[in-house]
């Protein structure tokens, strides 16, 4: 990260400049075309996500299809946790039992293609080049911040995802001539 102005220091995070120097092409891309293929495989979830998705374990069981084993103490293996249709099974039993769709998804799961190391929230390249909806490009004609804005809006409130706009906002006037913006 440098010292250009184009990073952000917003609720104990720096936010990465590449949130608002890179993205994707305008129209239904990047993760709105989510192909799955980062959690095909099954994720990694901490002791406390492993807590929440066990004790909700009845709510996911009517989801998951022939091939996942419905005794929960073989699911923190590397048994997959998409159903049929490729969809998070952790977050269909949430919507199905009126939970907020993400309420048992670990956070590193409901932001990818971000991702929070050290404090910083930035993307993650695990997939670039290799998934469209997980490859960032420059020029591009949304930033990656604004592709994610339900997820960045789920961790940072809507007042930060208001200041994520007004930095990139600024970013932007600040390429014109003459005009000087305060950071955030």
């Amino acid at each position: 990260m440098s010292d250009d102005g184009s990073s952000l220091c917003l609720k104990r995070y720096m936010i990465a400049r590449e949130l608002f120097e890179q993205g994707f092409p305008g129209g239904d891309y990047g993760p709105c075309r989510c192909a799955s293929t980062c959690c095909e495989g099954g994720v990694y979830a901490d002791v406390t996500g492993r807590d929440r998705i066990l004790a909700h374990r009845g709510l996911m069981t009517p989801h998951m299809v022939a091939t996942q084993t419905l005794d929960a103490t073989l699911w923190f293996e590397d048994k997959e946790s998409l159903d049929r249709l490729g969809r998070c099974s952790l977050q269909v039993a949430a919507t199905a039992a009126g939970m907020h769709k993400w309420a048992l998804k670990p956070l590193h799961c409901v932001l990818y293609p971000l991702g929070i190391a050290g404090r910083v929230v930035s993307y993650d390249d695990m997939l670039q080049g290799e998934q469209e909806c997980c490859s960032v490009e420059a020029p591009f004609d949304v930033p990656v911040f604004r592709t994610c804005k339900e997820e960045l809006t789920h961790h940072l409130h809507e007042d930060g995802f208001r200041m994520l706009e007004q930095h990139y906002e600024c970013l932007q006037r600040s390429r014109l001539p003459s005009v000087t913006c305060r950071q955030g």
